[in-house]
Parts: structure tokens; sequence; C-alpha cells
């Protein structure tokens, strides 16, 4: 947990405590809890990628409420997602999206809110329960932060323009492709750009990394009260937040705390 010792210092021994019994918790509740599949159809179908963490947030969601969907992996890294067929669909080309026949959403936390309303549906209303406010101010809180930069900040810069460059040359590829998409496939283009710039300000950096560190600050504070955000049960809130602990968890190997 890089950035949570940056900022714990003294006691982030007891922090990886809290975080580890978290995790440790989870991972039994992965092994013991098998959810009930919910059959409805064959229209579900989500595009993402693996090492998305709004893609893990959702197909994390799925697999509690027991949806079955189709997957089909989108891996930008390779421009994949800058694919006419897949950019007419999201002009944003950003990952996840999560298609029911012809209703296509591209928020995170609104695709999350429509899968429990599936398995709420399907299961008559008596098994499954919506995520109350609570819940919600939780994934709102896990949501605004972006991982972006602080991502993309631990790459070593040699292969990060390459692989920028090489998006770039897509995008114009794609822009002179199809006519028709040009402007949107310009607007792409012109945030390729800004994302590299702003990748060049340490400012946006720190803030990026303040920021998370808030929000593990509140994590800690809450697992010290509850055995999850919110109260004695698993929710969407953890379904949220797993994928940030299990990154920085990840991490801990090369972590000089």
């Amino acid at each position: 947990m890089y950035v949570y010792c940056y900022k714990l210092d003294n006691h982030a021994v007891n922090g990886r405590f809290v975080y580890q019994n978290y995790l440790s918790k989870l991972k039994l509740i992965t092994i013991e809890v098998v959810s009930p599949r919910v059959d409805v159809g064959n229209n579900m179908q989500l595009y993402h990628h693996p090492l998305s963490l709004d893609s893990q947030k959702v197909r994390l969601a799925l697999e509690e409420n027991g949806i079955d969907y189709t997957s089909y992996h989108i891996n930008p890294l390779t421009g994949k997602n800058m694919d006419a067929s897949f950019f007419r669909m999201n002009p944003s080309g950003k990952l996840p999206v999560f298609q029911n026949g012809s209703h296509i959403i591209y928020n995170t936390i609104e695709i999350i809110q429509y899968i429990e309303r599936i398995a709420a549906v399907s299961s008559g209303g008596d098994d499954v329960k919506l995520s109350g406010r609570e819940v919600l101010d939780w994934m709102h809180k896990i949501q605004e932060w972006n991982p972006k930069y602080f991502t993309l900040s631990h790459v070593p810069e040699k292969h990060r323009f390459y692989v920028s460059k090489f998006i770039r040359r897509i995008v114009i590829a794609r822009m002179a492709e199809f006519p028709d998409l040009a402007s949107s496939y310009h607007i792409r283009l012109r945030e390729q750009y800004d994302m590299e710039e702003k990748l060049k300000d340490p400012d946006i950096i720190r803030r990026s990394e303040e920021h998370l560190v808030r929000l593990l600050d509140d994590v800690e504070a809450q697992l010290d009260q509850t055995p999850y955000l919110v109260g004695d049960e698993f929710s969407m809130a953890d379904v949220m937040l797993i994928p940030v602990l299990a990154r920085e968890k990840a991490d801990q190997p090369r972590d000089p705390c």
C-alpha cells in the first residue's frame, strides 16, 4: 500500500492490519458463498478489460448478484476501444460498457444500480435489496477518485509515451477511415494530448495521491467501527472498494514501508 504508508507513517502497520483483515474476510466470502445464477436470457453484454478498475467493479457486481452475461474483452492498449463498431456505441471510448438489448450504459455506478434492479426483478424482489442512501454515498465517494493519473505516473515514461503515440496514430487513422465519426475521434485525440501534458505536472499527480490517501483514511476509520463499509453486511460499496484495495495490495512487495 504505497500511498497509504506514505501518508500514515507511524501507524501504517495498524492500517495494514485493518485492510488485511478486511481483504481476508472478503476472500472467505468468495470461497464460501456462491450466488445463485439469474437467468436473464442472452441479452446482457459487458465490454470491459481485466485491468480496468471500473470494469472490475462491474464484474464483481454481476457475480455478486448472480447475473449471467456475455463478456467481451476490449483492450485499450491496442486501440480496440477505438474501433468504429465500439466507438459508435460509446463515443468516449471508455470502459466498461454494459448493454441489455438496445439499452446501453456507460456510467459505472449506474451500471451497478441497473444490475441490482435486474437481480431484484428476477428474484421477485424477495431476496435482493437495492442499495440505500448510505451505500450510494460510499459508492460515489470511491468513484470520485480517478486512478488514471496516479496509475500512469508509475508507468516508465518511455513505455507510456510509446503507447500514447500508438493510440494517437490509431485515432488519426480512424478519423480518415470514418469521416462521420471524425468529430468524436477529434475529441478523443485532444483528450489524449491533454492527458500527456497533465502527466508532466507534478501537482496533478500529487493531488491524485492525496485524494487516494483521504479515501483510504476514511475507509480505515469506517472499518474500525464496522465489519464492512456500511454496517454488518457486504454491499455494493464494498464491491466498489475491492478493486482499489486489491491494486494497492498488489503493490505491497515494492512497498518501502
